[in-house]
């Protein structure tokens, strides 16, 4: 096997040693070659000799249906990915720079829709956003009142949140018990051992804290892989994203989550949604659709490109 890669030998949602090879080919040919030429050129690009010799394969979980793959970058080459074929730079200038005003009223409205939950001053409470990337979520926290810090592995992004006036944490400094909410925004999907990481996680929360998770919408990924359109884009019905080859190594459905969090001490809730900070421009239409779709995803409809969102509740203890 290539050296800069890792084999996992069970799933890391459920730890089972049972699942089944549901894909498998080389990273260095078609498709999955053209795939990382298109998806990485204007980010950074790739570079192949790296990939020489590893499959990228994916795996089904006997036990709780996740579907993973099997050979992950290790530490060396996942810091490469993220920092060089990745250039920090550019994906800033083609994802972050771009966001209007709606994108921050949205996260607004999410944060202050979690935070209404405990019924307190908002300068009582301690979030962490976990993979907080630029430390837009944290900047949002901060500005409703709340103590904000951050962690994610990408040396340029912490710099930058830091310099933005996020406290930033190492993963080994995330205290027990501390924090009333996390946020786990399309982070899960990368970890290597998600498992473990729910289970420090949920340490981490106060005895009825709440961690919010959202990961892209698993439930079409068997399907998709029949037709096998690689280039196909995040929003379209037949995307790969969620398996995106490097990066998406867990591909989760609603299902899945809910059974790893259970292992983990964590419970599903429900949250309402009261809090609006976005005005008449806003109101009416735009907003009945917004709920439609909100109820299509809950109902199981077989595409959902907003992704699974879950928030999860500390039993007190």
């Amino acid at each position: 096997m290539n050296e800069h890669f890792v084999r996992r030998t069970s799933c890391p949602a459920c730890d089972s040693p049972v699942f089944e090879e549901v894909f498998r080919t080389s990273y260095t040919a078609a498709p999955i070659r053209d795939y990382l030429a298109s998806f990485y050129s204007a980010q950074g690009g790739v570079e192949f000799d790296l990939l020489e010799g590893a499959d990228y394969a994916l795996a089904e979980c006997h036990a709780c249906g996740l579907i993973f793959q099997r050979e992950i970058p290790g530490p060396g080459l996942s810091l490469k990915l993220y920092e060089e074929w990745i250039d920090p730079e550019k994906s800033f200038e083609i994802y972050e720079a771009p966001r209007r005003l709606s994108y921050f009223l949205t996260l607004t409205d999410e944060i202050a829709n979690l935070l209404q939950h405990f019924d307190r001053a908002p300068g009582d409470l301690r979030v962490l956003d976990v993979g907080m990337g630029w430390g837009f979520w944290c900047r949002a926290a901060i500005g409703l009142g709340c103590e904000a810090y951050g962690v994610d592995i990408s040396p340029s992004r912490v710099e930058n949140a830091a310099r933005r006036g996020v406290r930033v944490l190492s993963w080994e400094a995330i205290p027990d018990g501390q924090f009333d909410l996390i946020n786990a925004d399309q982070v899960f999907e990368h970890l290597p051992r998600p498992l473990e990481t729910l289970r420090q996680l949920r340490r981490a929360l106060k005895p009825g804290g709440l961690l919010k998770i959202s990961v892209p919408d698993g439930r079409s990924v068997k399907r998709n892989l029949e037709y096998g359109d690689w280039l196909a884009t995040a929003e379209s019905p037949r995307s790969l994203n969620p398996v995106a080859p490097l990066e998406h190594i867990n591909c989760f459905t609603r299902h899945v989550l809910i059974a790893m969090a259970a292992a983990a001490g964590l419970r599903p809730t429900f949250v309402p949604e009261r809090i609006t900070v976005r005005g008449p421009a806003e109101s009416g239409l735009s907003r009945l659709k917004a709920a439609a779709k909100l109820l299509l995803g809950r109902a199981g409809a077989p595409f959902n490109r907003e992704g699974t969102r879950v928030v999860f509740v500390r039993a007190e203890s």
